[in-house]
């Protein structure tokens, strides 16, 4: 068999959550799973993100998070939608890539958690998983097993990380849905000065965006999303606590962020007081998250006390954010 099926992905051979995976998306999951193929640099700071949050205002309101342009310089992606001939256009990438990314319509897929929270009203697009091959029956996956129904059921034999799903199984979402996405990285940072020279320029996207006043297409970024989500908590909106896990990331792109600041700090005049202040933003936001959890699962309101912490999250997002900005570095690049 081979060694990408031997592999440990979302889960480390104990049955522990691999760290690193957990506190990234769904979409940087494979991406990183791609990373360690082909780099043996940490991956920690290649995956270090924009921490700043999306507000987007088209047909309904949905917050979400920024899409790091610094690192995307570095990934040749391809995206095809298919509407015809799912399994051989699959079977053709695969034999090309090794490996894709593949988003579909999950909850017409009966493995997935969604066909049972969500039937067949609408797609559930908002996921993707990471194709690692096939036999003629079988799909081979790496996903997170808590968004698998009954994830033991369909372990591949002595690897908790990969999972086997028959074809079948996807035949009505794909007709509903079939993005295929490829992946393959072109001179990635293989020094400590070019991680250097990639920390800090993500460093100047944060601080960009954050002031950035102007929509894109009706997505806000930064402090004008977090008065936006102010704004609309403080009317009523509990909508905008629905969706839990963009607060998950928006604390974990936090906690990544974090570990870069220690990993350079030797580089740093004083690295304190952004530390500190990153410490404080993750313990309110995860107020945040606390909150959110409440009102999918158990129906509170939640909106005003959500909003009065809205208050002390934007005080202390705008000291955070000066302090990246004007980081005092000991060497410039």
């Amino acid at each position: 068999m081979e060694n990408k099926y031997k592999a440990h992905y979302h889960m480390n051979e104990d049955g522990s959550a691999e760290v690193l995976c957990e506190l990234l998306d769904c979409f940087e999951q494979p991406c990183y799973f791609q990373y360690k193929k082909v780099s043996d640099r940490n991956p920690w700071i290649f995956f270090c993100g924009n921490i700043n949050l999306t507000f987007c205002v088209r047909d309904k309101i949905t917050l979400g998070t920024v899409i790091c342009k610094t690192r995307g310089q570095y990934g040749n992606i391809h995206t095809i939608s298919f509407t015809n001939e799912y399994y051989k256009n699959i079977s053709n990438l695969l034999n090309v890539y090794g490996e894709v990314i593949l988003t579909t319509a999950f909850n017409y897929v009966n493995d997935y958690v969604w066909f049972k929270d969500e039937g067949k009203n609408g797609i559930h697009t908002q996921h993707c998983t990471y194709l690692l091959g096939e036999n003629d029956k079988d799909y081979y996956i790496a996903d997170n097993p808590y968004v698998l129904l009954e994830p033991a059921k369909i372990e591949l034999e002595s690897n908790n990380s990969v999972f086997v799903i028959p074809k079948s199984h996807f035949q009505e979402a794909f007709e509903k849905c079939c993005i295929v996405t490829t992946l393959k990285y072109q001179n990635l940072p293989k020094t400590k000065e070019s991680e250097l020279a990639y920390f800090m320029a993500i460093c100047k996207e944060i601080g960009t965006d954050y002031i950035e006043k102007d929509s894109v297409k009706g997505v806000f970024l930064g402090r004008q999303a977090l008065l936006l989500l102010k704004s609309e908590l403080e009317n009523g909106n509990e909508h905008m606590m629905d969706d839990f896990f963009v607060y998950h990331i928006v604390i974990a792109r936090r906690i990544v962020f974090k570990r870069c600041i220690n990993l350079f700090k030797e580089y740093i005049f004083e690295s304190s007081h952004v530390s500190s202040l990153l410490k404080q933003s993750i313990e309110q936001w995860k107020i945040i998250k606390e909150l959110a959890f409440e009102y999918h699962y158990h129906n509170k309101k939640v909106c005003l006390s959500a909003a009065k912490k809205m208050k002390e999250i934007i005080e202390i997002e705008d000291a955070l954010i000066n302090e990246i900005i004007n980081i005092p570095w000991k060497t410039i690049i």
